[in-house]
């Protein structure tokens, strides 16, 4: 009987734990989202416009672009965490890189798709959808 009291107890003290650090780790993505949004969020209206998204794109792609040739090849994408079909739906003439111009298209396809309002502003609750989080990956560092 004791064996099961301190098996339950262990179980429950482990799960507890799991939830517990799952909390805290979307916490903590949140906050890195607020801190990025702050960021990016120039004029400090709260949102972020496809013009400061823009800006925070450029200065990203050119902290990712290792190489200084000007375009991301795969690995470079790669960091992004993007698959290969979306790099290669970021790459329209098929040249295994991704230019400033090509770079710059997925932002504005990705900053559309985290708009379902389409008031060309995001807030805090669009960036924390699937399509937001996809574009702040693209967009912050």
């Amino acid at each position: 009987m004791n064996f099961q009291r301190a098996a339950l107890a262990l179980a429950l003290s482990a799960g507890a734990a799991l939830m517990c650090g799952a909390a805290y780790a979307e916490s903590g993505k949140a906050g890195t989202l607020a801190r990025h949004m702050k960021a990016i969020d120039t004029d400090h209206d709260g949102t972020i416009d496809l013009k400061e998204a823009r800006k925070a794109a450029s200065a990203h792609l050119r902290h990712l672009d290792k190489d200084g040739d000007n375009t991301l090849d795969s690995r470079e994408m790669s960091r992004l965490g993007l698959d290969r079909r979306a790099f290669a739906r970021a790459d329209p003439d098929k040249d295994n890189t991704i230019d400033k111009r090509e770079y710059m298209a997925l932002v504005d396809r990705q900053f559309k798709a985290a708009d379902p309002d389409h008031d060309g502003t995001l807030s805090s609750d669009e960036v924390n959808t699937q399509a937001g989080r996809t574009l702040m990956r693209l967009i912050a560092r």
